[in-house]
């Protein structure tokens, strides 16, 4: 599976997808399709950052309009 590690990561981190696609300012469509395929060091590196701000500010969805 692509980005498995990855995906452990955040699951064990608590931080859901859709947060961290939130984040990027993506759909979480977009970043299912991203973690299909073995991403870049780069990109590995910008999630696991995201990870842990998000994991620190404890980020919640925005209010409903």
């Amino acid at each position: 599976m692509a980005n498995a590690e990855l995906r452990q990561e955040i699951k064990s981190s608590g931080v859901k997808q859709w947060q961290i696609a939130d984040y990027l300012g993506w759909t979480e469509s977009q970043f299912s399709k991203k973690m299909r395929y073995e991403m870049s060091e780069q990109y590995e590196d910008l999630i696991r950052g995201i990870i842990l701000t998000l994991k620190k500010t404890k980020r919640s969805p925005p209010d409903s309009v």
